[in-house]
């Protein structure tokens, strides 16, 4: 049998199936839909990876994806705020604020995002990620050249 870069649909079903740990496999499936623009199907698959694992940002920001994939930013921006209410863990947590903060400022309310990026930066002022975000945006290079 020749090597294959990714696996196929019916290769992912069955490690679902097989695995007690299955987030990644059912990730990848999401993925898969999405590539495929199966959006129904990702979107299924991600929704019971967030009802097996709520705890995992992953299946959040997989779920919020297929949600966008297929045009519907509404829900995607509904699905990270449920998924930052659900995860429990410093790190997941940040994940999700900042996948919510960028989804806000393109489609959602551009203010909201900011914020989210700035009480981000409040609570860790080390976190270069949300700091590079927030000095890229507009408006704060814009304030930046008028204190100048």
């Amino acid at each position: 049998m020749a090597w294959k870069p990714f696996p196929d649909e019916n290769e992912l079903k069955t490690a679902i199936a097989d695995c007690n740990d299955n987030l990644e496999a059912e990730i990848q499936l999401a993925n898969f839909y999405i590539k495929n623009k199966r959006i129904d199907d990702a979107v299924n698959v991600s929704e019971t990876a967030c009802k097996s694992h709520p705890e995992s940002s992953k299946s959040w920001l997989s779920l919020a994806e297929a949600y966008s994939a297929g045009g519907n930013n509404e829900q995607a921006l509904s699905t990270l705020k449920k998924g930052l209410d659900t995860v429990t863990s410093k790190d997941d947590k940040h994940t999700i604020s900042i996948k919510l903060a960028l989804q806000e400022m393109v489609y959602g309310d551009r203010k909201a995002g900011i914020q989210l990026l700035t009480d981000t930066v409040a609570q860790n002022d080390k976190d270069i990620e949300a700091r590079l975000l927030l000095l890229e945006t507009r408006e704060i290079k814009q304030n930046s050249k008028e204190s100048e």
